[in-house]
């Protein structure tokens, strides 16, 4: 979503061009520029592999109200608990480009691991590739570019191809303009999965 209200705008148009180029005729890319939690819902079962590019919202006192942040005239949140009545059977990856996806924040919860990128996996999706904390928007469009490069070199044989593309996309990330240094820039990726 480029525009979300109350929130700065994001460089989705890169985002989903770099997708296209990558992904070819070999699947076909829908985009939903506004969408609701509802169409959201809907149209991710038909996909195996589902990408956000929005703004992402961890609560860390209820981490289950963590959410990613959607809609056409306010934001609307597709919440953890939204999400726990998907159930997948289609489903590879899921690519969350979106801020906190991927975090923990509540002390008292450290150990259940609740948050929106566990619950994409509990929902069927076999990858997850989200975010430890914020992350700037320039470096997420690189990283979901390359990331798509090297998931779809791959052969599908390979072990762990999500983590094995998101890896290597870091490491490309790490290695331009002295950007190894620059832990924020990189450090928020993380896949969850096999």
């Amino acid at each position: 979503m480029p525009k979300t209200l109350g929130h700065a705008d994001l460089n989705v148009e890169d985002e989903v061009a770099a997708i296209r180029q990558h992904v070819g005729f070999s699947a076909s890319v829908e985009v939903l520029e506004t969408p609701t939690a509802a169409t959201v819902l809907e149209q991710a079962t038909a996909c195996s592999l589902v990408h956000f590019a929005c703004y992402g919202a961890s609560d860390v006192e209820q981490p289950s109200k963590s959410a990613l942040l959607l809609g056409t005239r306010s934001v609307e949140k597709l919440t953890i608990g939204d999400l726990q009545s998907l159930n997948h059977q289609l489903a590879q990856v899921a690519y969350l480009s979106a801020c906190s996806t991927a975090e923990i924040g509540a002390r008292s919860l450290i150990d259940e691991n609740i948050n929106l990128a566990t619950t994409f996996q509990l929902a069927g999706f076999r990858h997850v590739i989200g975010t430890l904390w914020g992350a700037f928007d320039s470096p997420a469009v690189a990283v979901a570019a390359n990331s798509y490069e090297h998931l779809l070199k791959q052969d599908a044989g390979t072990a762990s191809p999500a983590a094995r593309a998101l890896h290597h996309s870091l490491l490309d990330l790490r290695a331009k303009n002295g950007n190894g240094d620059k832990i924020s820039l990189w450090a928020p990726f993380i896949h969850v999965g096999p």
